[in-house]
């Protein structure tokens, strides 16, 4: 008698984890689905092709001849980096009672992840800081996951460039990117920032996302106030005045490029544009207001950063002016011998008194008024300015007037 006997035949599990994540998913960025195979013979000729499920499993047909076989990834399944070693399985008989064998490649593929880099600039500068008050170097971000409240993944540094890097491990995903501290000469306006690490194909093993965004320079003025040396604020007459005075701002020196010329009110007072970037900056007087000497001494002054809160910072310069002031004098004389008085008349003893031009006199003391200050002859010991005249000067006067 005759019989046949059933040949043993075999399948293939291809089993796929991650390389960090085994089979537990980082996020829903990444999915052991869908991670594709060709298995083939010893001959080297295609016998199946395989596609792994949401538990990273895949199964050949159930028919392939005893043998040794080669795995080979055609692509990988999303998030992930594509093997690029074979994997060998080996369909061996087992005994008679077994009519199907199995073997199992277990493949580990590499997560893709990625990276965040920072380009921060100045509003109005860009990347040219105006001077050495200001640097792009410093800058602090923190990298929140998911959200702007979420955890706090990373937390980096600007260089001198303006340029922060993360580290290059971070799961594919939504971020935040938020200012922590603004660097030197800058306010805190770097707004938050969403980024995406997002997949880029199984050739793609680290994704790196560029975002950037502004900080505002931190800028100031000057405010200047002017008062009389004598009168301070309030001007002896309608003569003098607090407004009018002009001032130069120089840059860096004394001598350094104007960039602002400004003039006081009637009060004195006078302030630049706010648009003055930090720094030393020299005020000097150009014009002297109307009644007053040119005496206002050259002020220093410095716009210094006060911390990323402050956007405007600001500094005074205070300063007087001299008043102007006249003099009188009388002489008395006699009309015929001049200097040579006649007989037993004698120029001692003439007295004369000082009257404003309303009419009203001049008084020793007055309440904001100049104090006069006799040049000849002798006071007469009286409220009003009233001199007597000595023979010796035949003259009678007061300066300070």
């Amino acid at each position: 008698t005759g019989g046949t006997n059933q040949e043993v035949k075999g399948q293939i599990i291809v089993d796929k984890s991650g390389a960090q994540s085994g089979k537990n998913m980082i996020n829903g960025n990444y999915t052991l689905a869908g991670n594709e195979f060709d298995i083939f013979d010893e001959q080297n000729n295609l016998v199946d092709h395989v596609t792994t499920d949401a538990s990273g499993k895949a199964y050949s047909k159930t028919d392939l001849k005893l043998g040794k076989y080669t795995v080979v990834e055609t692509k990988a399944s999303q998030g992930f980096v594509k093997s690029a070693t074979p994997q060998k399985v080996d369909l061996s008989y087992v005994g008679q009672e077994v009519p199907v064998v199995f073997d199992t490649a277990y493949e580990t593929n590499q997560e893709v992840k990625g990276g965040i880099t920072i380009q921060k600039t100045g509003a109005e500068t860009g990347t040219k800081m105006w001077n050495d008050n200001y640097s792009l170097a410093g800058n602090v971000f923190k990298i929140h996951k998911d959200t702007i409240n979420g955890e706090v993944v990373d937390e980096v540094t600007t260089d001198a460039n303006g340029y922060a890097k993360t580290r290059e491990d971070l799961p594919l995903g939504h971020y935040v990117v938020e200012e922590a501290q603004a660097s030197k000469g800058f306010v805190k306006t770097f707004k938050p920032q969403d980024v995406d690490i997002t997949y880029q194909g199984q050739n793609v093993p680290i994704v790196l996302s560029l975002t950037g965004g502004t900080n505002q320079e931190v800028k100031g003025k000057i405010v200047i106030d002017k008062s009389g040396s004598e009168s301070k604020k309030t001007p002896w007459n309608t003569n003098y005045s607090l407004a009018g005075n002009v001032f130069d701002i120089h840059q860096d020196n004394a001598l350094g490029k104007v960039v602002a010329q400004i003039t006081t009110d009637a009060n004195g007072h006078a302030e630049t544009d706010a648009n003055l970037p930090l720094g030393d900056y020299y005020v000097t007087e150009s014009k002297a207001s109307q009644g007053y000497v040119k005496s206002f001494t050259p002020q220093k002054v410095t716009l210094k950063y006060a911390g990323q809160e402050a956007a405007l910072v600001a500094d005074m310069a205070a300063g007087t002016n001299q008043e102007v002031t006249g003099s009188t004098s009388v002489i008395k004389q006699d009309k015929q011998t001049g200097d040579n008085s006649q007989g037993r008349a004698t120029f001692s003893g003439a007295e004369y008194t000082l009257y404003h031009a309303d009419g009203t006199p001049v008084k020793w003391s007055e309440p904001g008024q100049p104090t006069p200050e006799i040049t000849s002859g002798k006071k007469v010991n009286r409220d009003q300015v009233t001199l007597r005249i000595d023979d010796d000067l035949h003259e009678a006067g007061v300066k300070h007037l």
